[in-house]
């Protein structure tokens, strides 16, 4: 995680990064940070579309066990679907249903 942090990563990295996470149980120790970094990536406009597609997923996993995120991410979602592309737009309705 603190590797994520790092000023110039390459977009591979977090890519490959995001999709592990989406599929391993994270620490509850770790979900904070996690959770930043995942809202980061989705509000910028630099990240490619897998970064936040694969955020999104993370996301939600950690708001099954945080709801009290899930109302901060329906407002990301929200506000970004009008102009997200279509793969986005796919993965954030499949979040959106699952988190309520």
């Amino acid at each position: 995680m603190d590797f994520l942090n790092k000023p110039g990563i390459h977009h591979a990295v977090k890519r490959n990064t995001l999709r592990l996470l989406q599929y391993i149980e994270l620490p509850e120790r770790i979900h904070g940070r996690v959770a930043d970094l995942c809202f980061q990536y989705l509000q910028s406009k630099r990240e490619p579309i897998a970064v936040k597609a694969f955020s999104l997923t993370v996301l939600q996993r950690i708001v099954e066990v945080q709801p009290e995120l899930g109302t901060e991410l329906k407002i990301i979602i929200e506000d970004q679907l009008p102009y997200a592309s279509p793969a986005i737009r796919s993965r954030a309705m499949r979040v959106l249903k699952a988190i309520g």
